[in-house]
């Protein structure tokens, strides 16, 4: 198996093939897939300025991709006297189902820690499911505490 950094002009279609997978076997949609939601994914990746990770037993020139996983950075603002610095957010980790539990997940994740270790991140963050939880934990990720979530329609509605 092997991982390598996608190309948003390359790969679009194959990131977009992952999604759609991901998002009929959470049961988020029934829709067929069109060709407009490889261009959305394409201009979301370019706009947002994601690293996005595939792994497969091809090469990145060709084939399909059994998952992928997606890196954001946040710069942090800039302190008197410190060093510019930036941490990372672990995204879109999906398997196919027909690839699951042979090492895909592991080795995602492993690319996105590398990456954001050259990068000098001061951390990774990720919002896990609960299928994902040993997964992450197995690679060195602990639950924090210190973060809070604000959603705008339940705050309305208090």
């Amino acid at each position: 198996m092997e991982v390598w950094i996608a190309d948003p002009v390359r790969d679009a279609a194959r990131v977009a093939t992952l999604r759609y997978a991901w998002a009929r076997t959470s049961g988020a949609t029934t829709e067929p897939q069109d060709d407009d939601f490889v261009d959305a994914v394409r201009d979301w990746w370019i706009r947002d300025e994601r690293t996005v990770f595939l792994a497969g037993e091809s090469s990145p020139a060709g084939g399909a991709a059994a998952g992928m996983v997606t890196l954001h950075e946040y710069r942090r603002m800039p302190m008197p006297g410190a060093d510019p610095s930036a941490w990372g957010y672990l995204g879109h980790l999906f398997v196919l189902p027909a690839a699951r539990r042979e090492g895909a997940g592991r080795l995602l994740v492993e690319a996105v820690q590398r990456a954001a270790r050259d990068r000098g991140y001061r951390r990774l963050v990720l919002s896990p499911s609960a299928e994902s939880v040993p997964l992450y934990r197995s690679t060195g990720f602990r639950a924090a505490d210190e973060l809070m979530v604000w959603e705008p329609d339940a705050a309305s509605t208090s």
